[in-house]
């Protein structure tokens, strides 16, 4: 993720939540108009998502849409049938060389 993606004023940030070594949040995507889980774990970069992106109506009043069971095993709504779905991890996962500064 690049300065830029941060800063763009329409991508959108929810539910961080933390296991103790890896952090995981919610990423709305103007682009495609839709939401993935991003993973970040000892500088890995991660991607998981449904064609119909994450989320639901009930995000709104509070009702977390993903859950993480494991590690790899990942329980979300897809926000297109309000249905809870496995979601697998995208296999074109990354590392990413940044220090907690942002710098390279």
């Amino acid at each position: 993720m690049s300065d830029r993606d941060v800063a763009d004023p329409g991508a959108g940030f929810d539910w961080l939540t933390s296991d103790g070594t890896t952090l995981w949040w919610l990423e709305s995507r103007p682009s495609s108009g839709r939401s993935v889980l991003m993973r970040w774990d000892a500088g890995r970069l991660a991607t998981y998502g449904v064609a119909g992106g994450i989320g639901s109506t009930l995000h709104a009043y509070g009702g977390q849409p993903y859950t993480v069971l494991e590690p790899d095993q990942v329980v979300a709504v897809d926000a297109s049938t309000g249905q809870l779905v496995g979601v697998p991890p995208n296999l074109d996962n990354r590392y990413v060389r940044r220090s907690c500064s942002g710098r390279r």
